[in-house]
C-alpha cells in the first residue's frame, strides 16, 4: 500500500514538474522573443541615425574650435576660399566645410559638454550655411560654362543628400546637449533647413526637376528598411519651408514615399510588421507625431487598437503636463472613438494638448 502510495506521488510532483518546466520555457521563449524584437528594432534604429564622416566626403575631425591650433586651420580655409574664383568650386568648398564644422560640433558635443564651446561652435556651422546661400544668390547660370553647369549639378545632388544627413546628425545633437544649448541647436537646425530650401529654390527652378533629384538623392542615403520614414519627415519639414510653386511637386514625392511604405508593411510578416510599429514608438519621441504618422500611413485603419495604445500614451503625457505646467486634465477618449476618421490634437496658448476632435472621411478630403 505505501508503495502504492509513493508511486502514485512521485508520478503527480514528476507531471507538476514537467508543466512547471514547460510554462517557464515558454515564457523564457517568449522574452526571448520580446528582446530580440527590441534588439532588431535599436538595431534599426542606430542604422538610420548613424551619420560618418565617409557618409559626408570628409574626414574625422582632430582639431576642433577649443583647441588654439584651430586658429590655423580657419585662416586655411579663408586663404582657400580667396584664391578660389569660380562660383561653383566655392560652393563646394562652403559644403565641404559645413560638414566639418557639424562634424566637429558633435565631437564637442560629446567630449566636452560646455554650453558655451557648443554655442560658439554652433554660431560657426550656421554662419557655412548662410555664406552658401549667399554665394547661390550670386550665380547666374546663363554666365556659367558647360564643365561649371555640370559642377552644380553634382553640388545640388550632394547638397540634398548631405542636407538629410545634417539634419540627422542635429536631430540626434538635441538629444545629447545640455538643456542651455538644446534650443541653439533646435534654431539651427531650422535655420539649416530653410536655408537649403532657399538655395534649392533658387538653384532648381523646375518643380519637377526638383522632385526628381530629391527622390534619386534620397533613395541613395544608406539606412535600415523602414529608413523612408525618416525621409517623409524631411519632405514634410522642407514642404513647409518652400515657396507654394515647389510645394505640390514635394507633395507628390511625399506620397509616392507614403505608398511604398504601405507597400512594405503589406509585404512584411506579423513578426516585422511589430518591429515597426516598435520603431515608430522609438523614434517618435512626441506620441502626438507618432498618431499623426499611424494616420497618414492609414495604419489606424487596419491597426485601430494601436491608435489607442499611442492615445493612451498621449494622455500619460497630458498627466506629466498637468502637474508640472498646470494644464487642464486630459480625458481618454472611450473605446472605437473616431474609428474611420482622422483624431486631431490642438493644443492651447500654454501648450496644454485640449480634448481630441474627430474630422471625418468626408472632411478630410474637403
Amino acid at each position: 500500500m505505501n508503495k502504492k502510495f509513493l508511486l502514485a506521488n512521485f508520478l503527480i510532483f514528476l507531471v507538476l514538474g514537467l508543466g512547471i518546466f514547460s510554462i517557464a520555457k515558454a515564457q523564457n521563449n517568449e522574452g526571448s522573443s520580446v528582446n530580440e524584437n527590441d534588439q532588431a528594432v535599436e538595431q534599426m534604429i542606430q542604422e538610420d541615425e548613424t551619420v560618418t564622416a565617409q557618409d559626408l566626403g570628409v574626414k574625422e575631425p582632430t582639431i576642433l574650435p577649443d583647441n588654439p591650433l584651430y586658429f590655423f586651420k580657419n585662416i586655411f580655409r579663408r586663404i582657400s576660399d580667396a584664391i578660389t574664383f569660380d562660383p561653383t568650386k566655392k560652393l563646394e568648398k562652403r559644403l565641404r566645410w559645413a560638414n566639418e564644422r557639424v562634424l566637429e560640433l558633435r565631437k564637442l558635443a560629446i567630449t566636452k559638454k560646455d554650453p558655451k564651446i557648443l554655442e560658439k561652435a554652433s554660431e560657426q556651422y550656421q554662419k557655412e550655411i548662410d555664406q552658401i546661400k549667399a554665394l547661390a544668390d550670386r550665380i547666374d547660370e546663363k554666365k556659367l560654362n558647360d564643365k561649371q553647369k555640370a559642377r552644380l549639378n553634382d553640388f545640388l545632388d550632394k547638397l540634398s543628400q548631405q542636407e538629410v544627413l545634417h539634419q540627422r546628425i542635429l536631430e540626434k545633437l538635441q538629444n545629447q546637449v545640455p538643456p542651455q544649448v538644446f534650443e541653439k541647436i533646435k534654431e539651427v537646425r531650422e535655420r539649416h533647413l530653410k536655408r537649403f530650401g532657399e538655395v534649392m529654390n533658387r538653384l532648381e527652378k523646375n518643380p519637377e526637376r526638383l522632385r526628381e533629384r530629391l527622390e534619386r538623392n534620397l533613395e541613395k542615403i544608406r539606412g535600415s528598411q523602414f529608413k523612408d520614414l525618416k525621409n517623409l519627415d524631411f519632405l514634410k519639414k522642407l514642404e513647409e519651408k518652400m515657396p507654394p510653386e515647389k510645394r505640390e511637386a514635394l507633395q507628390r514625392l511625399q506620397e509616392r514615399f507614403q505608398e511604398r511604405i504601405q507597400k512594405k508593411l503589406q509585404q512584411l510578416p506579423e513578426i516585422k510588421k511589430k518591429q515597426f510599429l516598435r520603431y515608430l514608438e522609438k523614434t517618435k519621441k512626441d506620441p502626438e507625431e507618432e498618431l499623426n504618422t499611424i494616420q497618414r500611413l492609414n495604419l489606424d485603419q487596419k491597426l485601430p487598437l494601436v491608435k489607442e495604445q499611442i492615445l493612451q500614451r498621449i494622455q500619460t503625457q497630458a498627466q506629466k503636463l498637468h502637474k508640472m505646467k498646470g494644464c487642464p486634465e486630459w480625458t481618454l477618449p472611450g473605446p472605437g472613438f473616431c474609428e474611420e476618421g482622422k483624431i486631431i490634437i490642438r493644443r492651447d496658448e500654454k501648450g496644454c494638448p485640449l480634448p481630441p476632435i474627430c474630422i471625418s472621411p468626408d472632411q478630410i478630403q474637403e
